[in-house]
């Protein structure tokens, strides 16, 4: 079986050609644990731009800061950029927050498929010492920060969004998107048709 790394290598298909899949879902559950905060600027607010505006060679560095794996990763960020499937594809709303003191690690960001539908993809645990203190603390305690800053996330977002979306995540990420879903506003709430929360 192909890894997502050989399936974002080889395929080609544009979304419009070939629907979402579950296989779409986890690679952009991984592509969230790139530190986006790398195009803080250029995702500001409502401002958008399309996956192949990652590609800037000076910036590879921060976006790859507490990153696992920094080799694949790299290789999904160039299959993707180069790809007809994601190049084109808008990424925005992206949030981020990381604190020591109150042990908070949360991030998000919405993937905008096409005109009418688009993806609210949530990180899971990071590479940082505080991310992995709240996921352990996800044993013993609710609602976690990172859960009630998913839920706020979704339904800002989500009063925003122009059709029709899905909710993902890996890890804590699924825990989150789960957790958002559930506790979204019911206008929101009637308009996701698809809640992936993967591993």
């Amino acid at each position: 079986m192909p890894s997502i790394l050989e399936y974002a290598e080889t395929e080609f298909s544009p979304l419009a050609e070939k629907p979402f899949t579950d296989v779409d879902s986890l690679l952009l559950s991984q592509f969230s644990y790139m530190n986006l905060s790398a195009f803080e600027d250029e995702l500001k607010c409502e401002n958008k731009i399309e996956i192949r505006e990652l590609l800037k060679a000076e910036r590879f560095e921060k976006l790859m800061f507490h990153v696992r794996d920094t080799k694949s990763n790299m290789r999904l960020l160039y299959a993707m950029a180069s790809s007809p499937r994601w190049r084109n594809i808008k990424i925005g709303n992206f949030v981020e927050k990381l604190c020591d003191q109150s042990e908070e690690q949360f991030a998000a960001i919405t993937v905008y498929l096409d005109d009418d539908h688009a993806c609210a993809v949530f990180r899971g645990t990071d590479a940082t010492l505080v991310g992995w203190k709240e996921d352990f603390r996800l044993a013993f305690r609710k609602p976690l920060a990172s859960q009630e800053m998913s839920s706020v996330y979704l339904n800002q977002v989500g009063c925003k969004l122009p059709g029709a979306f899905m909710v993902c995540g890996h890890s804590k990420g699924g825990n989150l998107a789960a957790y958002a879903a559930t506790w979204a506003e019911t206008g929101v709430q009637r308009r996701i048709t698809d809640i992936y929360s993967l591993d």
